[in-house]
């Protein structure tokens, strides 16, 4: 198990700890998921360039150590100001398609691609390379337009 210090943050359904400076322990609450496989596409992701935080195995089948990210969310930049409605919307629709762009990792399904299902201004961080995602659920095996035609709310299935 991994030790964890603080909590500096609650989503819909995990929870995250400090570990270090450096990273932060995600942990389901509802122990659901699979985080080793969440990893996998996250580290996919990156290898094709894309952003996704760093990744280092636990063990643990609901939690997640990640890279840990400062600053606040574009959620929060919108509402202090320092970033106007016409910049979140582009930067949100360019995470997008930098990660419709990543090819899915069934071979077989060269249609299929990463998908976030879940991206929306409180949990991606502005970067100056154009801002990170928070880890989302992230289906590889599906069509781009599946996300866009839920408007990034809905989960797999």
């Amino acid at each position: 198990m991994t030790e964890t210090g603080r909590l500096p943050g609650s989503g819909r359904s995990a929870d995250v700890y400090e570990i270090d400076e450096a990273w932060v322990l995600r942990r389901d609450r509802h122990g659901r998921g699979d985080a080793a496989a969440e990893g996998a596409v996250m580290a996919h992701v990156r290898q094709h360039g894309r952003p996704a935080p760093r990744v280092r195995p636990t063990g643990s089948r609901t939690g997640l150590v990640l890279e840990r990210l400062s600053g606040p969310t574009l959620l929060g930049a919108l509402g202090d100001g320092r970033v106007g409605v016409q910049e979140a919307g582009a930067l949100l629709a360019g995470l997008l398609r930098r990660l419709h762009a990543v090819p899915g990792r069934d071979a077989t399904r060269p249609e299929a691609r990463v998908l976030h299902l879940g991206l929306h201004p409180d949990n991606v961080m502005p970067t100056p390379d154009g801002g990170r995602p928070a880890p989302g659920t992230q289906a590889p095996s599906r069509q781009p337009d599946d996300e866009r035609a839920r408007g990034q709310t809905a989960g797999p299935g």
